[in-house]
């Protein structure tokens, strides 16, 4: 995406359904030509089900007091997140089972909301690769299972995965009954106001790890000499890495990590890594010598080629209390940096109750908004926010219908109906495709401010607009 389009401001200057996602479960783009088989149909899919990784079936009983609105919501976060048809009707058939075991009679509920999925998918195209820019990394020997936390004893690594919570705010990590707040804990229904994040094994390969911008370690990890190595390429290659000193614990005996007794890896490729000579660990606080004012400090940031590391100078893991406000303050940072750049290539990004996901295509990026709060029985209007380099501008979401913010060089265009499809834009024309009266919202920037033009269309089939 980078290379293809030009920041804003610039001249021709180039450059997981639960949203944690496993970065080896990204779906591919559509080829636009499938179609969404009915609900009847029994049909399977390879490996994990969608059912199992995104939903509890639990979520049916639910659905038939608001009107079939959360079932809504379920089957167009699997279009956001890149299910393919197979995988979203495996979810809707557990949406069926799960109603069905409650003495509730879902078939036409169900029976509607497949409807309007399928509309949706017969009309637009999902061009493009899902983008995601920011990943946890997921240490070696640790078995959490995001976002559902275990309740056993002193599982510190597993709390440190609470840092997740910056990107999907909405999502608690915690055990409750009873209100729709507690089926939204389960990092469903959440807003994500920095993007999507992915979860990536640490003994990725550095082609993996380089697909994004900053990496993130939570929990456990047994380090290696491999793991020094992979994270010092990495960083070389302009990446952005935040760790504490208990990720390059070598033990695999939890005990002795919990202690900080472990052996910690500081080998040639660390010391490059973190720029650090020697370190002594005898003290609370490691005492450093680097080549740079450092000493006892809370944390260090050290750029190596084009990127930098970012190390809490803690035997801590993150979520421990001595370190825990300051982790989250970092990894803050790192997902408002993170954004600030997207926007000098367009982006969105949401208000409390509305969830968004990107995707790249060699011409554009494509928003795919979707207001979650479906349990309010009372009218609201959620907002997202559109950057465009400086320039922003709020825009409204309109609740039960997936929304698709298309943006092109300098222009984004905003439709809000189940039909319309934006298919190409040279600056001036815009070509469309739909069926009978719409209303799309143009957004152009111009000379640093956006611009925005509402119009009325007519459409019936393929449709070019100047614009």
């Amino acid at each position: 995406m980078t290379g293809k389009r030009k920041p804003f401001g610039a001249h021709r200057r180039h450059t997981v359904c639960i949203p944690l996602r496993r970065a080896d479960r990204t779906a591919a783009a559509s080829d636009g030509g499938r179609e969404l088989l009915p609900p009847d149909e029994k049909t399977g899919t390879d490996g994990r089900s969608a059912g199992d990784v995104l939903i509890n079936p639990e979520y049916a009983g639910l659905a038939q007091r608001k009107y079939g609105r959360c079932c809504l919501c379920v089957l167009y976060l699997c279009y956001m997140i890149g299910l393919d048809p197979l995988q979203t009707q495996k979810v809707l058939r557990d949406l069926e089972a799960g109603g069905t075991r409650r003495g509730a009679n879902m078939q036409d509920c169900l029976d509607g909301v497949w409807a309007r999925l399928a509309e949706f998918d017969s009309t637009h195209v999902r061009r493009g690769q899902l983008h995601v820019s920011v990943a946890f990394l997921q240490g070696k020997g640790d078995d959490f299972t995001p976002p559902i936390r275990c309740d056993r004893p002193n599982v510190i690594w597993e709390k440190s995965w609470d840092h997740v919570r910056i990107f999907y705010p909405g999502m608690r990590i915690r055990r409750g009954k009873g209100s729709p707040r507690f089926w939204a804990s389960y990092g469903l229904f959440t807003s994500n106001p920095y993007g999507d994040i992915d979860i990536v094994p640490a003994q990725a390969d550095i082609s993996a790890l380089s697909e994004y911008r900053c990496l993130i370690m939570a929990g456990w990890n047994m380090a290696d000499d491999d793991f020094g190595r992979r994270m010092l390429e990495y960083v070389r290659g302009g990446g952005t890495l935040l760790l504490t000193w208990a990720h390059l614990y070598t033990t695999a005996d939890r005990e002795q990590a919990l202690s900080h007794r472990s052996e910690i890896l500081f080998n040639d490729d660390i010391r490059e890594l973190t720029g650090i000579r020697s370190v002594d660990f005898s003290t609370d606080v490691p005492r450093l010598e680097t080549d740079f004012p450092a000493g006892s400090a809370q944390y260090i940031e050290h750029s190596v080629g084009e990127g930098r590391v970012i190390l809490v100078n803690s035997k801590c893991y993150p979520s421990e209390k001595p370190i825990r406000r300051l982790y989250a303050s970092l990894v803050r940072g790192i997902a408002r940096e993170n954004r600030k750049y997207e926007a000098l290539f367009g982006w969105v990004s949401s208000d409390g109750c509305v969830y968004t996901a990107a995707y790249d295509a060699p011409d554009r990026r494509t928003f795919y908004l979707l207001d979650v709060r479906w349990w309010r029985s009372r009218p609201h209007t959620a907002r997202a926010v559109l950057h465009m380099g400086e320039a922003v501008c709020g825009f409204p979401v309109k609740r039960d219908v997936l929304n698709v913010m298309t943006m092109f060089n300098g222009v984004a265009v905003l439709t809000a109906d189940n039909t319309t499809d934006i298919i190409a834009c040279d600056g001036q024309n815009l070509t469309l495709q739909g069926e009978g009266k719409t209303k799309i919202v143009l957004f152009k920037w111009v000379d640093g401010e956006i611009d925005i033009t509402e119009k009325w269309l007519e459409l019936n089939g393929i449709t070019t607009e100047r614009i």
